[in-house]
């Protein structure tokens, strides 16, 4: 099932266009925040497990529910914010690429014109 889970994310890295790249956010916003809830129920899920085989250890095992929901809810946040540099890369630097390759697309068409109007002074200077 994971390997399902993990092709189902992974499977068009490469977003063609702004839609795709906003499915593949939602995707892996959803799976992280995902995650983090299930671990949060694991942790709570203990917690309670431990509390009715030892009830004298109630404060202790709490404590160390409250640092086991810390780090499942840093991990939801961690993967929550690690979308907006994949975003920021996709929409600004792609974009960004983009326009650079049609810049030097524009500077060969710039030096093929120049290049010919050259070559018309010569011919014209050769004909008078």
């Amino acid at each position: 099932m994971l390997n399902l889970l993990y092709l189902s994310l992974f499977s068009c890295c490469d977003a063609p266009s702004p839609w795709g790249l906003y499915f593949q956010v939602a995707k892996i916003r959803g799976t992280g925040l995902i995650w983090a809830g299930i671990n949060l129920g694991v942790v709570f899920g203990a917690l309670i497990l431990g509390v009715a085989r030892n009830p004298s250890l109630r404060g202790q095992l709490f404590a160390y529910a409250i640092l086991g929901f810390v780090f499942a809810e840093a991990t939801g946040l961690f993967i929550f914010m690690m979308i907006f540099p994949i975003v920021f890369y996709f929409v600004f630097v792609k974009s960004a690429e983009q326009i650079a390759a049609e810049l030097d697309k524009i500077n060969e068409k710039l030096q093929q014109y120049l290049e010919d109007v050259e070559e018309l002074k010569k011919v014209d200077e050769q004909n008078t």
